[in-house]
């Protein structure tokens, strides 16, 4: 007899979840008389679950990213939240700079100029603090507000930064 294992196994996070089981698939001589294709299903078999892996990874990023402008968004934010919560507790993180931020008269001008100007405003002001702070720090929580985590940062450079942004 002869047996293969096709191990796949991947969990997803946020709006579904996907799980895919270890399959044992067992083949004896008999069988592969009746299946001469046995092996390229297997093969279709794995690059259906490879394709599937692909696309769980790429929702995955688009579930914390904030797809006009490419921040994180409000839920990986307070994801990231917890985990700093956590690393506060334990004493692994010490400083921690948290900046709070709401673009002044944004609804206005994206009111009379238009949605399309707004993208650009918004778009513009993430272009401009992540090449302060990174890409890493800087979540938009909807409309014109954003909030950037700053991580194991004195307190000198975390408001030149401010500054650099404002």
């Amino acid at each position: 007899m002869d047996e293969r294992l096709y191990p796949r196994n991947f969990e997803g996070t946020g709006v579904f979840h996907i799980s895919v089981e270890y399959i044992q698939v067992s083949l004896d001589a008999k069988w592969s008389q009746f299946h001469p294709n046995y092996d390229e299903m297997i093969q279709v078999y794995n690059d259906t679950i490879s394709k599937l892996e692909e696309v769980h990874t790429s929702l995955a990023g688009a579930a914390d990213s904030d797809g006009l402008i490419g921040a994180y968004n409000r839920r990986s934010f307070d994801k990231t939240l917890e985990l700093i919560k956590c690393e506060l507790q334990s004493g692994s993180l010490t400083p921690v700079g948290i900046m709070l931020l709401d673009l002044d008269n944004f609804k206005r001008q994206n009111d009379t100029s238009g949605h399309i100007a707004g993208d650009d405003i918004l778009k513009r002001f993430t272009d401009i603090a992540q090449s302060v702070v990174g890409n890493r720090a800087i979540f938009r929580f909807g409309g014109d507000e954003f909030a950037i985590i700053l991580r194991n940062i004195p307190d000198t450079t975390f408001m030149l930064y401010a500054e650099q942004i404002g």
